[in-house]
C-alpha cells in the first residue's frame, strides 16, 4: 500500500510546481519500506540555505541537520563511481577515511556537472536517498548520536524529520567515521560491521 507523505505546514506553490517529482520519488522509496516521511517546508528566502539557517528555522542543533554531498571515485576507461555522503551539520569529509571505507584508491568531490550527469542533482539540492541508479551511500556515525535529524529532500524549500536508524535503512547506507572531527559528545549504538555495501533503493 502506498503511504501518504505527512506534511507539517503548507507547501509553497514553487515546491508543488517544481518539487513534486522529487518529493514523490522520496515518498515512493520510503513507502516501499513501510515508512511515512514527515516533510517539513522551510520558509527561508535563500535559494540554498545553510545548515545554520535550517537549524535556526526548525529549532534544532546544527549537527541534527543532515548534509548530503556527492563524491566520485575514478574507475577505468574514464568512468566515475558516485558516492553519497551524509554528515552531521558542517562535518568535513576526510577523503582518506572515505577512500578507506569504500575500498577505493582515490576519491574526490564531484563537480557540479558530474553531480548532474551522475545523479541529476545540483549543488545544494541533493536528496538523502531516492536515486534512480545505484549509488554508494556512506553515513557518518556522528548522526547516530541524535534521536531525530532533519534530512534534505533535494529541494531548498523542504527537509524531512527522521531517526538516524531509519535514514540508514532508507538510504541503504554504510555507517562509518568519515569526518575529520566528531560533532557530538557521545557516539551512537550503530553496529557498522553489520552494514555492508548496497544498491540504490
Amino acid at each position: 500500500m502506498l503511504l501518504e507523505v505527512l506534511v507539517t505546514g503548507l507547501l509553497s506553490p514553487e515546491m508543488i510546481a517544481l518539487g513534486a517529482p522529487r518529493i514523490e520519488q522520496l515518498q515512493a522509496v520510503a513507502a516501499r519500506k513501510g515508512v511515512t516521511l514527515d516533510i517539513q517546508p522551510l520558509r527561508h528566502s535563500t535559494l540554498t540555505p545553510t545548515v545554520e539557517q535550517i537549524a535556526s528555522e526548525i529549532g534544532c542543533g546544527i549537527g541534527q541537520v543532515v548534509s548530503a554531498s556527492i563524491y566520485v571515485a575514478p574507475l577505468s576507461r574514464g568512468l566515475l563511481k558516485p558516492i553519497m555522503c551524509l554528515t552531521a551539520g558542517r562535518g568535513a569529509i576526510d577523503l582518506e577515511l572515505l577512500a578507506a571505507v569504500i575500498g577505493e584508491v582515490e576519491v574526490r568531490v564531484a563537480t557540479a556537472r558530474e553531480a548532474h550527469d551522475l545523479l541529476n542533482c545540483s549543488p545544494g539540492m541533493v536528496p538523502a536517498f531516492g536515486y534512480r541508479r545505484d549509488v554508494l551511500v556512506v553515513m557518518d556515525r556522528d548522526l547516530g548520536g541524535y534521536q531525530w535529524v532533519w534530512a534534505p529532500t533535494g529541494l531548498a524549500s523542504a527537509v524531512f524529520r527522521i531517526s538516524p536508524s531509519t535514514l540508514r535503512m532508507l538510504s541503504n547506507a554504510t555507517v562509518a567515521l568519515v569526518t575529520t572531527a566528531s560533532t557530538v559528545a557521545s557516539l551512537p549504538s550503530f553496529d557498522s560491521s553489520s552494514v555492508l555495501r548496497f544498491g540504490a533503493a
